[in-house]
C-alpha cells in the first residue's frame, strides 16, 4: 500500500519558491480539490489518501477553541475530505485510520472554519468528516457553493455559507453575507450533523436535502451571530441592492427532509418559491419578506407549521400538518388557488385579503381573520341538502369550530363552509354575502354577524343558499336584505336580531325557513315574506311592518308584534296549531289566518276580508 505523502508549506518564502510550491501542489491530482492559501500565517497541511480521499491537518485551536483555515480552493470529490481534529490516530468512515494531527497537541477544536479566499466556487461532491472529537464545521465561500452528493460526518453543526466569517479575539463574532448562491443539485445533500445551516444571498434546491435540524437563511446579512455552536439568524440586517425575486428556490426535482426546518428569506420583497417538497417531521417555520409561493408540497408530520410573508400563494399546491397546527400570517394576501391547506389541529390565518378559489381549507379547528374574505369553490357547484359528498373536497371546512372574521367584507360564492362537530361563526364588520353556498354545522350552531347583508345595496345577502344547524342565529347591526331561493333549516331555533337602533332592518324571505323549535325575529323595521316560514314550537316576530305573501306556520304559538302594520295578502296564510296573537295599530287580512288555539287581535284598525279560523278575541292596540 502506498504511504500517504505529506507536504509542508511554510508561510515565509521567496516569490519564486512560492510559485514553484503552488505549481507543484496544483500538479498533484489528489490535492487539486483542496489548496491552502499560502499567503496566510498558519497553513493547514494536506494529505492524499490511498482511497482517493483527502486529509486536512487543520490549524491548532485558538483559546476560544477555533481552528481557522484558509484555502484558495476547497472542493470535495466523491472520495471525501477528512478534517483531522485529533492528535492521535483516529478511525474514520471516509479514509479509514488517520494519523494524528500534531497541531492538535494542545487540544481539539470545537469549531473548524474552512474559508475560501479566492473567487472560485466550491464543488462539494462527497462527505466532509471530522476525525477525532466532534466539532462544529463551517465552509465559507463568497463565490458560491454547489452541493452534489455532499454531507457531514461527526459534526455537531454543519454550515455552508457564502458569507465571510469575522474572527476577533479568538472568537467567531459573526458572519457577513453580501453575495453568493448555494445550490443543492444532482445527488443532493445528506447531512448527519445535529444542526445544518445554509446561509447565503440565495439558495437553490434542485435535489433532495436531508438533515436533522435544518435552517436556511438568505439575503444580505451583517454579523449573523454564532451561538451555542450554531449560526443563528432571525432576519436580514444588511443593506440590499439589486435584489433577487426569490431567496429560497425549490424546484420540482428538489426536496427538503428534516426533523425541524426553518427558512428565513431576507431582503425587501424577496420570497420563497417551492415547486418540490418541504417536509419536516416536527416543526416547520418559513419567514419571508416577500411572497411564499407554493405549487408543490409543504408539510409537517407531527409538529406545528408557521408561514409568515408579505403574500402567501398556494397555487394547486398542498400545505398540510398531520397532527399539528398551521399558522399563516400575511402582510397583504393569502391566496389559495385550487390548492389544499389541511391539518388536524388549529388552522389559523391572518391577512388583509384571503382568497380561496376552488381550493380547500380544512382543520380540526379553523380560524380565519382578514379585512376581506372571498370563498369560492366552483363555477359549476350547486348547493343542495346533502353535502356530505363534499366533505374534504373544497371550500372551508372544519372537524370542530369554523370561525371567519372579516374586518370589511365576507363573500362566499358557489362554495361550502362545513363544521362536522362544532359551530360555524361568520362575522363581518361591513357586508356579508352568501351566494349559491352551503353553511352546514352538522352537530352544532350557525352564527352570522354582519353590519349588513349583501354585496351592495341592490343585491340580496343570501341567494340560492342552504344554511343548516342546530340553532341558527343571524345578527345584523344596521340593515339586511335577505333571502332569495334560500333554505334555512334549524334542528332547534332560528333567531334574527338587529342591534343598531337608528338603522332600519329589513328581512325579505324568498326561500324557506324551517326550525324544529322556535323562530324569532327581533328589532327589525320591515319583515317581508314571499316564502315559507315554519316552526315546530313557536314563532315570535318583533318589528315595525310585516307583509306576508305566502306561509307563516307554527305547530305551537305565533306572536306577531308590529309597531305600525300587519298585512296578510290574498292567498297568504298564517297557521298555528295553538294560539295566534297579532298586535299592530293597523292589521289587514285578505288571506287566511288559522289558529286552532284561538286568535287574539290587538289593533286600532282591523280590516278582515279574508278567512279566519278559531275563536277571535279583539282588543285595542296599546
Amino acid at each position: 500500500m502506498m504511504k500517504n505523502k505529506k507536504i509542508h508549506l511554510k508561510a515565509k518564502t521567496t516569490p519564486l519558491y512560492l510559485a514553484i510550491g503552488m505549481i507543484c501542489l496544483q500538479a498533484i491530482p489528489a490535492h487539486a480539490a483542496v489548496i491552502s492559501d499560502l499567503n496566510q500565517g498558519n497553513i493547514p497541511t494536506i494529505k492524499a489518501n490511498s482511497n482517493g480521499s483527502i486529509t486536512v491537518n487543520i490549524n491548532s485551536a485558538s483559546n476560544g477553541g477555533i481552528s481557522h483555515n484558509k484555502f484558495t480552493q476547497f472542493d470535495v470529490t466523491q472520495s471525501g475530505v477528512v478534517l483531522n481534529n485529533s492528535a492521535k490516530t483516529s478511525a474514520t468512515t471516509v479514509a479509514g485510520n488517520v494519523s494524528g494531527n500534531k497541531n492538535m497537541a494542545n487540544g481539539s477544536a470545537s469549531l473548524i472554519i474552512n474559508e475560501v479566499t479566492q473567487n472560485r466556487a466550491s464543488q462539494l461532491k462527497g462527505l466532509v468528516e471530522v476525525a477525532g472529537e466532534k466539532a462544529n464545521v463551517i465552509i465559507s465561500n463568497p463565490a458560491g457553493i454547489t452541493c452534489d452528493g455532499c454531507g457531514f460526518v461527526n459534526t455537531k453543526s454543519a454550515t455552508l455559507t457564502t458569507g465571510k466569517p469575522i474572527v476577533e479575539n479568538s472568537n467567531l463574532t459573526g458572519v457577513n453575507v453580501s453575495n453568493g448562491t448555494i445550490t443543492v443539485t444532482g445527488r443532493g445533500m445528506n447531512d448527519k450533523a445535529d444542526f445544518t445551516t445554509l446561509l447565503a444571498r440565495t439558495v437553490k434546491i434542485n435535489a433532495d436535502l436531508k438533515a436533522s435540524d435544518l435552517q436556511i437563511n438568505t439575503g444580505v446579512n451583517e454579523n449573523v451571530p454564532f451561538e451555542n455552536g450554531k449560526l443563528v439568524n432571525t432576519g436580514t440586517s444588511g443593506v440590499n441592492t439589486m435584489l433577487p425575486e426569490v431567496g429560497v428556490d425549490v424546484s420540482r426535482l428538489g426536496g427538503m427532509y428534516a426533523n425541524k426546518i426553518t427558512l428565513i428569506s431576507g431582503g425587501q420583497d424577496v420570497g420563497v418559491n417551492n415547486k418540490g417538497l418541504i417536509s419536516a417531521n416536527t416543526e416547520l417555520h418559513i419567514n419571508s419578506n416577500g411572497a411564499i409561493s407554493n405549487s408543490g408540497t409543504i408539510k409537517t408530520n407531527s409538529g406545528n407549521m408557521q408561514l409568515i410573508a408579505k403574500d402567501i400563494n398556494n397555487n394547486a399546491g398542498s400545505i398540510s400538518s398531520s397532527t399539528g397546527d398551521i399558522t399563516l400570517l400575511a402582510e397583504n394576501s393569502i391566496n389559495n388557488e385550487k390548492g389544499r391547506i389541511v391539518n388536524q389541529g388549529l388552522l389559523l390565518t391572518n391577512s388583509i385579503n384571503l382568497n380561496n378559489n376552488s381550493g380547500l381549507f380544512y382543520g380540526n379547528e379553523v380560524s380565519i381573520v382578514a379585512d376581506n374574505i372571498q370563498n369560492k369553490y366552483s363555477d359549476n357547484y350547486q348547493a343542495h341538502d346533502d353535502d356530505n359528498e363534499f366533505m374534504g373536497q373544497g371550500g372551508i371546512q372544519g372537524k370542530s369550530d369554523v370561525n371567519l372574521n372579516a374586518n370589511s367584507t365576507l363573500n362566499s360564492l358557489n362554495s361550502i363552509i362545513i363544521s362536522e362537530t362544532g359551530t360555524i361563526s361568520l362575522a363581518s364588520n361591513d357586508r356579508l354575502s352568501l351566494d349559491n353556498s352551503v353553511l352546514y354545522a352538522v352537530e352544532k350552531d350557525v352564527i352570522l354577524n354582519a353590519d349588513m347583508f349583501g354585496l351592495d345595496s341592490n343585491n340580496l345577502g343570501l341567494t340560492e343558499t342552504l344554511i343548516k344547524g342546530k340553532d341558527i342565529i343571524i345578527n345584523v347591526k344596521k340593515a339586511g336584505t335577505f333571502t332569495k331561493n334560500t333554505k334555512i333549516d334549524a334542528d332547534n331555533d332560528i333567531v334574527f336580531n338587529k342591534s343598531a337602533r337608528y338603522y332600519p332592518g329589513y328581512i325579505t324571505n324568498n326561500g324557506t325557513m324551517n326550525a324544529a323549535n322556535e323562530i324569532s325575529i327581533n328589532n327589525m323595521h320591515f319583515i317581508e315574506n314571499y316564502g315559507v316560514i315554519s316552526a315546530g314550537k313557536s314563532i315570535d316576530f318583533n318589528a315595525d311592518l310585516l307583509d306576508n305573501h305566502n306561509v307563516i306556520n307554527s305547530a305551537g304559538n305565533i306572536n306577531l308584534s308590529m309597531s305600525e302594520q300587519i298585512f296578510n295578502y290574498k292567498n297568504a296564510s298564517i297557521l298555528s296549531g295553538q294560539k295566534t296573537t297579532l298586535r299592530a295599530p293597523q292589521i289587514a287580512n285578505i288571506g287566511n289566518i288559522i289558529a286552532y288555539g284561538g286568535l287574539n287581535i290587538a289593533s286600532n284598525e282591523y280590516y278582515n276580508k279574508g278567512y279566519t279560523y278559531g275563536k277571535v278575541t279583539e282588543t285595542p292596540y296599546d
